[in-house]
């Protein structure tokens, strides 16, 4: 077994596990939502994973991946975009199960403001393939959630579950990133990294784990699962 694919499981092990208890199991009713949002979302940066690793933005480590490939992606790749939103799903319903949401501040300013940032460091960087590609998309998505996500950037649970993930993107992500399993390419990157996690990565994983949401409450509102 790929050390790779023992992090997939890890990611899914204990949310998995808990959903299987009756104490948990809410999130069984969400599982189409879950569902929807991995085909769409995944689907998608599966589809950006195969041609930024084909263009060499990065690769992955032959000693900690297996020899199952899927155009161009280890099968732990595409295992990824299941496995992560399962557990970041659960984490989001688990708030929500049990604890009362707040209202946060939404100002689509500082939104549209930061999307201009984005896009200026895209702008700036376009010799550097991942760093152009990754803010760019998240200054678009931004531009998007400044006139249509006033409700999801005003809950609290939302802010509560990206710091919740990211707290496990931290850990996760550090191992794929410090053995390395994933390789960047350094002229992809801009090279500055926490830990051992190039700074995109982070920004990736806010429009990664955000799209996932967004995707999952529509699908529950088009259901009759009407937040509270």
């Amino acid at each position: 077994m790929s050390f790779y694919l023992i992090l997939d499981i890890l990611i899914l092990l204990g949310p998995l596990l808990l959903t299987c208890h009756p104490k948990f199991s809410y999130f069984r009713r969400h599982l189409m939502s879950w569902a929807a949002a991995t085909l769409v979302v995944g689907g998608a940066f599966i589809v950006w994973d195969i041609l930024v690793t084909g263009r060499g933005d990065w690769g992955f480590n032959p000693a900690y991946v297996s020899t199952i490939y899927f155009l161009g992606l280890p099968l732990e790749e595409v295992l990824f975009f299941v496995v992560v939103p399962f557990s970041c799903l659960f984490i989001y319903e688990s708030l929500r199960h049990f604890s009362v949401d707040f209202p946060v501040p939404f100002s689509r300013q500082v939104i549209l403001g930061a999307a201009g940032l984005f896009f200026l460091a895209s702008l700036s960087l376009l010799s550097r393939d991942y760093s152009a590609l990754v803010f760019g998309a998240t200054g678009l998505f931004l531009v998007y959630a400044a006139f249509r996500l006033r409700t999801l950037f005003s809950s609290l649970f939302y802010w509560l579950y990206l710091a919740a993930s990211f707290m496990f993107f931290l850990v996760f992500n550090y191992f794929l990133t410090s053995l390395p399993v994933v390789i960047y390419k350094p002229s992809a990157i801009i090279g500055w990294r926490i830990l051992s996690i190039p700074a995109e990565d982070f920004v990736y994983n806010f429009l990664l784990l955000t799209l996932y949401l967004v995707v999952y409450l529509a699908v529950d509102q088009k259901q009759g699962k009407i937040r509270p």
